[in-house]
C-alpha cells in the first residue's frame, strides 16, 4: 500500500528474506545429504550387528560355556543377552535425524512466513546460532524500513526488536551499553556506537547490506560442527562394534 522509497525499501527486505531461504537450503542440502550418507552406513552396521549378534555371538557363547567362562562383558553388553548397546544406537539416530528435520521444516515455513525464529536456550549453541543469526538480520532490516518511512528511531528499534524476537528490554539507549541483562552482539555494539556519532541510520543500512554473508558464515560453521558430531558418533558405533566382535576371538586362546 505504499510507494515511492517505502516501497523499494520493503521490496529490500522482502528480498533479503528470500536470500536467506536460498542460503539456508544451500548449506543444509550438504547436512541432509550427510544424514542419509550416515544414516545408509549405519543401517549397514546394524544389519551386521543384528545378524552377528543372533548367528555368530550365540556360538560363541556355548563354546565359551563348555570351557566354563563366560563371555567378555563388552560384548554381552553389546549384542544380545539383553543388552542395549544396537538398539539404543538405532534410537539415538532415529531422534537425531528426527530433531535434523523437525528444526529444518521449522526455519523454512518460519521463514517463507516472513517469521521470526525461536529464542532457543544456549544449551542448543548450534540452533541457537542459526536463530540468532537470522532473527537479527530480521531486526536491522525492520528498523531499516521503519526509520525509512519516518519512524522515529527509539521506536522503530523498539517495535524492530519486539518484531523480529529480540530480548524485550532491548532499547536504542541501550545499543552497545554493557548495562544490560543480555549479551551484546558485535552488531548491535557497532549500531550503539553510530547512534552516539549521529550515523544510525547509515550503519543501519551497512549492517543490512553485509547480514547475508554473516549469515552464511554461521550456517557454515553450524553446518561443519554438526557433521563431525554425526561423523564421531557413527564412528564410534563401528568401533564399538568392530571391538565387541573381535574380543572373544582375542579371548578364546587364553579360555582354551
Amino acid at each position: 500500500s505504499v510507494s515511492g522509497p517505502k516501497n523499494t525499501l520493503f521490496r529490500d527486505f522482502v528480498s533479503y528474506v528470500q536470500q536467506s531461504k536460498v542460503v539456508f537450503e544451500t548449506y543444509w542440502a550438504g547436512v541432509v545429504g550427510l544424514i542419509w550418507y550416515l544414516a545408509a552406513v549405519s543401517a549397514v552396521a546394524l544389519v551386521v550387528a543384528i545378524v552377528f549378534g543372533t548367528s555368530v555371538i550365540p556360538s560363541f557363547n556355548s563354546m565359551f560355556s563348555q570351557f566354563g567362562a563366560p563371555l567378555p562383558k563388552f560384548t554381552e553388553m553389546v549384542f544380545a543377552f539383553g543388552g542395549v548397546g544396537v538398539p539404543l544406537f538405532a534410537i539415538v539416530l532415529a531422534l537425531i535425524v528426527g530433531v535434523v528435520v523437525f528444526v529444518v521444516a521449522l526455519f523454512h515455513r518460519r521463514i517463507q512466513q516472513l517469521s521470526p525464529l525461536p529464542r532457543w536456550p544456549t544449551w542448543a549453541p548450534i540452533i541457537g546460532k542459526i536463530a540468532e543469526a537470522y532473527n537479527l538480520g530480521l531486526f536491522l532490516n525492520y528498523t531499516r524500513i521503519l526509520r525509512g518511512s519516518g519512524v522515529e528511531a527509539r521506536q522503530a528499534v523498539a517495535d524492530a526488536a519486539s518484531a523480529a524476537n529480540q530480548p524485550q528490554d532491548l532499547t536504542y539507549d541501550d545499543l552497545g551499553s554493557s548495562d544490560t541483562s543480555f549479551a551484546q552482539l558485535p552488531v548491535l555494539t557497532e549500531l550503539g556506537v553510530a547512534a552516539r556519532l549521529g550515523n544510525f541510520d547509515a550503519e543501519i543500512a551497512h549492517q543490512c547490506d553485509q547480514h547475508i554473508g554473516n549469515m552464511s558464515l554461521v550456517l557454515v560453521e553450524a553446518r561443519d560442527r554438526f557433521s563431525l558430531i554425526l561423523k564421531i558418533a557413527l564412528y564410534l558405533f563401528v568401533a564399538t562394534l568392530v571391538v565387541a566382535m573381535y574380543l572373544p576371538i582375542f579371548k578364546m586362546g587364553s579360555v582354551i
